[in-house]
C-alpha cells in the first residue's frame, strides 16, 4: 500500500456487485459502445462483428495516448516504448486471406 501511496496511485473502494456505482469504468463501457456502434454504423458492415469491433476499440484505447499517464500510452507505460501503428489497419477495409481447401 506505500508503494501505491509513494507512486501516487490513489485507492478507491467500489462494490463489486454493482458496477452502477463504479463511475469510471461505467463511463468507459459508455465510450466503448459508442465507438463500436459508430464503426459498425460506418463501415456498414454485419452486427455479428460486434465482438470484433469490441476488441479491436479496446486494443486501440490501450495503445494509444491517455491524460490519465500524463502523454502515455498504456503500452509505453508497461514496457518503457511506444508501440508503432503504422501499419493498423482502418476498421472495414478489404484485406486479402487465404483458405485452404482440404484435397481428398
Amino acid at each position: 500500500m506505500a508503494h501505491l501511496e509513494a507512486q501516487g496511485t490513489e485507492r478507491v473502494l467500489t462494490v463489486h456487485t454493482m458496477p452502477q456505482h463504479n463511475r469510471v469504468t461505467e463511463q468507459l463501457n459508455g465510450v466503448l459502445a459508442k465507438k463500436v456502434c459508430t464503426i459498425l454504423y460506418n463501415s456498414r458492415l454485419s452486427h455479428f462483428l460486434w465482438r470484433e469491433v469490441v476488441n479491436y476499440t479496446t486494443w486501440l484505447k490501450n495503445h494509444t495516448l491517455t491524460k490519465a499517464l500524463k502523454g502515455k500510452t498504456p503500452f509505453e507505460a508497461v514496457h518503457g516504448n511506444l508501440l508503432n501503428l503504422a501499419w493498423l489497419p482502418t476498421w472495414g477495409t478489404a484485406h486479402g486471406s487465404m483458405m485452404w481447401i482440404h484435397q481428398k
